[in-house]
């Protein structure tokens, strides 16, 4: 009986790693159709000054992430999959590591070649994709932080190689600043997801092993047992009441409670009438 219920926490948190990685692999389509819309935005804002370099950028994206979209949604795990490894919790960690450096290559390296109102636009697209991407990885906060440090460090670096002013260096606090408010925000929306989780296994356990209890309670008991659903028709009858009613359990659940129990006593009038 214990065998078939998921006691053992190893399993747990198997389920609960792949838990993290579905409710991460639901939001890549909307997250990757929108860093092409950004990077194909920018493309073709800044075409005239570095053509070369934002096509071969905005090819490099596109092609990442329709990866990423195959990966998520064609190569998905097989439904009846209940575990993911601790090396699978890795692989989304190299994955976000790798289109970190592959998002801001580009923008970084524009930054420290543009002013004004270009200045400005990158830097927005940058936030952007500080932002959406780290809370996008939330439920897997190793990959998030990954993430959100690979955009900070390669966005202030290229603020300090541009510059020392006043200007540059007030940018970069405002980005790690916003970078942590990224990292605490992960976090916690990590520790609601894996708490709600656990309880949401803790309950099928539960419900698991009252059900084992009570099928086991069912072939040992001699009383007759049965269901009624809110229409007063029989469900879940024990073989033990059938074998006493002469029926089988088939015939017996989805008939009406009192004309089974009336058909039992024909000769009987007034028990017909007290179960009518």
């Amino acid at each position: 009986m214990v065998s078939m219920l998921p006691t053992s926490n190893s399993e747990s948190d198997g389920r609960i790693r792949l838990l993290r990685l579905q409710a991460v692999d639901q939001l890549v389509p909307a997250m990757m159709i929108a860093n092409v819309i950004c990077s194909g935005g920018l493309t073709l804002l800044l075409f005239e000054s570095q053509p070369l370099a934002l096509t071969v950028w905005f090819c490099l994206i596109t092609s990442a992430s329709s990866w990423r979209v195959i990966q998520a949604w064609v190569l998905r795990p097989t439904p009846n999959r209940r575990t993911a490894s601790t090396r699978a919790m890795g692989r989304s960690v190299r994955q976000a590591f790798a289109m970190a450096v592959c998002f801001m290559s580009v923008p970084t390296w524009l930054l420290t070649q543009t002013s004004g109102s270009t200045f400005a636009t990158i830097i927005c697209l940058i936030t952007g994709l500080l932002w959406a991407g780290g809370l996008a990885l939330a439920t897997v906060p190793a990959a998030a932080i990954t993430y959100v440090g690979v955009v900070g460090t390669l966005t202030c670096s290229s603020l300090l190689i541009k510059g020392t002013s006043r200007f540059d260096v007030f940018i970069c606090f405002l980005f790690l600043i916003g970078g942590a408010t990224v990292i605490r925000s992960v976090l916690r929306q990590s520790r609601l997801f894996g708490d709600s989780q656990l309880q949401r296994i803790d309950l099928e356990t539960q419900g698991q092993l009252i059900g084992v209890l009570l099928k086991d309670y069912e072939e040992q008991a001699s009383d007759w047992l049965w269901e009624t659903d809110p229409n007063l028709r029989y469900r879940n009858v024990s073989d033990r009441f059938a074998e006493a009613l002469g029926r089988p359990r088939e015939e017996i659940e989805g008939r009406a409670f009192g004309d089974l129990l009336v058909s039992a006593v024909p000769g009987n009038v007034d028990a017909r009438g007290a179960i009518r």
